[in-house]
């Protein structure tokens, strides 16, 4: 019994909480308030980086709105874009230009304060990955230099230990043994004619 409560409690959590996710989930999509971006590049191409929200009561964010720009001049830009749709006649009936320009800025800041921390977020992963391959960098330099002073040592060492423990040989003593070989009778050790 006690198995079977350990195993059903983690189970009921898990079962609740995709439950509360969905049902705030539906509640936002029947309030409208979801809105969909890809993230990859900031490029703002097809397909790829930042893609805002096209709804066709209502202009796209303008392109040239990046993390510089303020909620100000987003307010201005509404002001022109309901301002010339009053010009061309394409305003809603009924809806003047003041309320048009708090329509359009209601629906392009979320996008805009998204696209801030969008901005951001790849700004300071660049940032973090250039600092991270200059310390990689810094951190290989310093081992290469180690490593060669280690060799460098660990050489005179080994040279200094070679030098105390073999013979001094004369430099014509290769050329002695090859014409020593290359003689008819070899010289033989006088210890090789004693018989046991």
């Amino acid at each position: 019994m006690r198995y079977l409560a350990s195993f059903l409690l983690p189970v009921t959590l898990v079962v609740m909480a995709v439950m509360s996710s969905s049902c705030v989930r539906q509640a936002e999509e029947e309030e409208g308030l979801t809105f969909h971006f890809e993230r990859a590049d900031v490029t703002a191409s097809d397909g790829t980086g930042f893609a805002p929200i096209r709804k066709p009561g209502f202009p796209t964010l303008p392109a040239q709105i990046n993390e510089a720009t303020s909620d100000d001049q987003i307010a201005n830009m509404a002001v022109h874009v309901s301002l010339a749709e009053a010009a061309d006649g394409s305003l809603p009936e009924g809806v003047d230009v003041p309320q048009r320009q708090r329509d359009i800025l209601a629906f392009w800041m979320p996008q805009a304060r998204y696209l801030r921390e969008f901005i951001a977020e790849n700004n300071h992963r660049r940032q973090s990955e250039h600092e991270h391959a200059l310390a990689e960098a810094e951190h290989r330099r310093r081992w290469q230099q180690e490593h060669q002073a280690n060799m460098q040592h660990w050489d005179a060492l080994i040279r200094d230990e070679e030098l105390s423990v073999l013979p001094l040989l004369p430099p014509d003593m290769e050329e002695r043994l090859i014409r020593q070989a290359q003689r008819p009778e070899v010289q033989r050790s006088r210890m090789a004619t004693r018989t046991p």
